[in-house]
């Protein structure tokens, strides 16, 4: 029988390209608060998946869900996030700030949880989060961002720990800057892209489809002995610190 897959904020970006990989593997439920996105996704899946809409900090809602799946998932993939750009930490709106912890924390938390319940029970499952090169490396003027993927990471870990006693596997992928999404905007002209494409070591950005086989790998028995770790998919965009300041030649070194 083809197991269960959750996939949270399924309806754009990074998340919904993952739920059309996973589409010809599992049977789906996507999740997401905008209802149109989701039934488009849904479409492009194939196989009728089961859709939605709803607040992933909402447990009731998340509870309800559940239950109406018929099933236990053995994989969550959850993606749903938001962001708040522009504003430095100085100026930051607190509603904005906790609105971002409260989607990207407490909502990773709450499916996560509520999921890893039924495979307890089941005897088993994979959680994948989605956390980001932000958690190692801060951007300026995005408001909580950053500190969100970081407790996400840590949150991964705890988890994995404490789960792993009913068989649970839960893993992170940290994207780097990826041509999707939350990032798709900031190409906003031809340079622009050429200047995020520059930052990268590999000398581009990435692609969902990068993050959907990454995804796809931990979610996988090749992964049957992976947990509590975060697979950072960046180009090598968080080494590059020094970049500049190799090649100092033998004149140098004397």
């Amino acid at each position: 029988m083809t197991s269960l897959a959750v996939v949270t904020g399924a309806a754009n970006g990074i998340a919904s390209v993952v739920a059309r990989d996973l589409a010809g593997d599992h049977r789906l439920a996507l999740v997401d608060t905008d209802a149109d996105g989701l039934e488009r996704v849904a479409g492009a899946c194939g196989g009728e998946p089961e859709t939605f809409v709803l607040d992933v900090t909402d447990e009731s809602a998340v509870e309800a869900m559940l239950d109406r799946l018929g099933g236990t998932p053995r994989l969550l993939v959850h993606c749903a996030a938001i962001i708040r750009l522009g504003t430095p930490l100085l100026d930051v709106d607190l509603q904005d700030w906790e609105s971002v912890l409260r989607v990207n924390v407490t909502g990773t938390f709450v499916v996560a949880r509520s999921v890893a319940r039924r495979m307890a029970v089941a005897g088993g499952g994979a959680i994948v989060t989605i956390a980001s090169v932000n958690a190692f490396s801060p951007t300026t003027d995005s408001g909580s961002y950053s500190a969100s993927k970081a407790a996400v990471m840590s949150l991964t870990e705890q988890m994995a720990l404490e789960w792993a006693q009913h068989g649970v596997r839960v893993n992170a992928v940290a994207p780097g800057i990826i041509d999707a999404g939350m990032g798709a905007p900031l190409n906003v002209s031809p340079e622009a892209r050429r200047r995020r494409d520059a930052m990268v070591p590999l000398g581009k950005q990435g692609s969902p489809h990068d993050i959907a086989a990454a995804v796809r790998f931990l979610a996988s028995d090749a992964a049957a002995y992976v947990s509590g770790h975060t697979l950072v998919v960046d180009g090598a965009l968080t080494k590059s610190t020094m970049l500049g300041a190799a090649g100092r030649g033998r004149e140098v070194e004397r």
